[in-house]
């Protein structure tokens, strides 16, 4: 009787071992989150504009990818931690564009890239082109309910007779970008990515349009090297 009561014993050990081994369960205060506070009054020529930037903060789901390509010097790349919100709204965090001499980033290399500290504003890529070749940059992307476009950077297209030509220009006086701290964490099975944690004051253009909005907020997102 003796032998059998420790071998259930040790059974159960294994069982919660197991158990505690398989659990995916995320703190309540890691999960993804996007917070916005829009501190301007809006449009002058469409009063309660402000109501386009809320919502978001609800998050239904967070994708990470990364973007790639060659030049010269070798590859670059850079990440994004995109946020779902409902009514089909959409939040982006690109950071880039960093460079590596070999044809594919290492593991240290994308830490190097996700660093904590700040960031300046720069043109990567949202709803443009290909991302400007500078290291060290971020850029805020933002999709409404009314699937207006708005981003950290001013975008114009225009058509010509050799086809649409876009202009991006930086322009964020006075605007801050932290990365608190990173984590690493599991994203999938025998897959690493990293928790993302910082806040953000900014401003917005809307894409092809005059409008913009002062904006400030936290977020904690998940970026991953693959």
């Amino acid at each position: 009787m003796r032998k059998i009561a420790i071998f259930f014993m040790a059974l159960t050990i294994v069982v919660q071992a197991c158990e505690k081994e398989l659990s995916r369960t995320v703190k309540e205060e890691d999960q993804p989150e996007v917070s916005i506070d829009v501190s301007d009054p809006g449009d002058i020529n469409n009063p309660g504009d402000t109501m386009v930037l809320e919502g978001i903060s609800e998050i239904e789901k967070n994708e990470h990818s990364v973007y790639t390509f060659g030049g010269v010097r070798g590859t670059y790349f850079g990440c994004t931690s995109s946020f779902k919100g409902k009514d089909d709204q959409s939040f982006a965090i690109t950071l880039g564009t960093n460079l590596t001499p070999h044809a594919t980033f290492s593991q240290k290399e994308f830490e190097l890239l996700i660093h904590t500290g700040e960031r300046q504003y720069g043109s990567l890529g949202s709803f443009s082109s290909y991302p400007v070749i500078d290291s060290g940059l971020v850029e805020i992307s933002f999709t409404d309910k009314n699937n207006r476009q708005w981003c950290t950077t001013q975008i114009t297209e225009r058509n010509s007779d050799h086809g649409t030509e876009t202009r991006v220009k930086v322009e964020q006086k006075h605007s801050m970008f932290i990365v608190e701290s990173i984590h690493k964490v599991e994203v999938g099975p025998e897959t690493e990515g990293y928790r993302m944690k910082g806040y953000f004051d900014c401003t917005l253009y809307e894409v092809n349009g005059k409008a913009r909005k002062r904006i400030k907020g936290n977020f904690t997102g998940i970026v991953a090297p693959k």
